[in-house]
This record gives C-alpha cells, structure tokens and sequence, in this order.
C-alpha cells in the first residue's frame, strides 16, 4: 500500500457514495484495509493522533452500518425475486400447497 496518508479517507469516501449494489462489498473492503493499515501505522509513529484515530474508528463504525443497511437492501431484492418466480410459475393462488408452506415459513407474503 502507498505510503500516502490520506489514502484512507479516498476510499472511505468512494465507499460511503457507491450506488452500484454490485460494486459495493468490494469498496467496503478496500476502504477497511485502507483504515486498518493506517491504525496500524499511526500505532508505531511517537506523538499524539486522537483526532485521526477517533476519525477512523467512526469511519469504521459508518462502514459496519452501510454493511448492514446494504445487507438489508440484498434480502428485500431476493425476497421480491423469490415472490416474482412463485407468481410466473403460478403459485399465487391462496389455497395452493406450495403458498401455504411458504407463508408458514414466512419466506413470502402475499397480502
């Protein structure tokens, strides 16, 4: 990794703005690395970082949050793919086996 300082705040930032779903995981990781390896060199270099260590570990804490929020927006899209296959292939209707098992599971909801 470059030797530059501010590298860290780049990919936090190229993290925190991502719109692509797809593209996100991967700057998550790229900018916690980024973090981690500048905790690590602060850790070894003599005098005082408070500000830049407490920025760090809230940029830490934005990620895991964004991590969650974008885990949530994953689910809700496979749960709406799920219910659209079970309705191309017709198991919509509310006395079918198939539905009935499903809503027990609450895998869907049909209402």
């Amino acid at each position: 990794m470059s030797d530059n300082p501010e590298k860290w705040i780049e990919l936090y930032t190229s993290a925190m703005l991502e719109l692509k779903h797809a593209l996100m995981a991967g700057r998550i990781l790229e900018a916690r690395t980024s973090i981690a390896a500048r905790i690590e060199k602060l850790q070894g270099m003599p005098g005082l970082h408070e500000r830049e260590l407490q920025a760090l570990a809230d940029a830490l804490c934005n990620l895991r949050t964004l991590e969650r929020i974008e885990l949530h927006a994953n689910v809700e899209q496979h749960g709406e793919a799920v219910r659209n296959a079970l309705e191309k292939v017709g198991v919509h209707r509310a006395g079918d086996r198939t539905t009935q098992i499903w809503r027990r599971r609450k895998l869907i909801d049909f209402r």
